[in-house]
């Protein structure tokens, strides 16, 4: 069986010139003025121990109550080590608290990531 050595969640990803990934803004709490909020660029990505195994990924995001919200597939076979990136671009927050982000290979849970919803107050306006 794959397991899973890595989960992050950004912002973004790219490709160094050596052919490194290189992660842009990682998450560990996601801050908005209010809620629901929408997420523009939300990217999670995960590195698994193949060992020549199929992979069935599935990439959950539960709201604070324990109900999906959003959710991406993939399947892949690597010799060894294989990193896959899921796009939640566009994700929308119904309100603050802890999210949860569950990786499953099949139906068999292999990991998960909080990522905390947190309110910030707006910017104050300056007094002219």
């Amino acid at each position: 069986m794959a397991k899973v050595v890595s989960v992050v969640a950004c912002e973004d990803t790219a490709v160094s010139y050596g052919g490194r990934l290189i992660l842009v803004n990682l998450f560990r709490d996601v801050t908005a003025a209010e809620y629901p909020a929408r997420v523009d660029r939300l990217k999670v990505v995960t590195t698994w121990l193949c060992r020549g195994k199929a992979v069935q990924e599935r990439v959950v995001i539960l709201d604070p109550d324990g109900e999906p919200i959003a959710e991406a597939d993939a399947d892949f076979t690597a010799p060894m080590l294989h990193t896959h990136i899921a796009g939640f671009d566009g994700l929308v927050l119904p309100g603050e608290g802890e999210y949860l982000i569950r990786v499953y290979d099949g139906a068999a849970l292999a990991a998960e990531l909080p990522l905390v919803a947190v309110t910030i107050p707006p910017p104050e306006e300056e007094e002219a």
